[in-house]
């Protein structure tokens, strides 16, 4: 028996054990398609998310760097687009406007550094 696996554990992908771009290239049982709005904060998500087959626009793709919020949701639901964002005020107003939002916040990303250095302990 392989000496990581205990008698009667179950296995499951642990995504974060790499920083190779393989391990975000997770395959869904059932195809979503959406198109995702990717606020300033959030960037750095876009390569993760088209690589996995999501189509994604950026605030900077748009010209709307420097747009204010509103602006920003306006086109998202104008657009078909769910807004991915940190700032959960500015998403709290985007689902009471009928806005697909999804929102990241630092607990969120805190989580995954956590997991991270807790799988790196000896």
């Amino acid at each position: 028996m392989n000496g990581n696996k205990r008698k009667g554990s179950r296995k499951h992908k642990e995504p974060y054990k790499s920083p190779s771009m393989d391990i975000y290239r997770i395959k869904h049982p059932v195809e979503i398609k959406k198109k995702f709005l990717l606020d300033g904060m959030l960037l750095g998500l876009k390569e993760y998310l088209q690589e996995n087959g999501w189509e994604v626009v950026t605030v900077l793709d748009l010209g709307k760097q420097s747009a204010d919020d509103a602006d920003v949701r306006k086109y998202a639901k104008e657009n078909g687009l769910t807004l991915i964002t940190q700032d959960k005020k500015s998403a709290d107003i985007a689902k009471r406007n009928g806005v697909n939002c999804i929102v990241i916040s630092f607990g969120d990303i805190y989580e995954i550094v956590r997991s991270k250095i807790y799988s790196q302990s000896p």
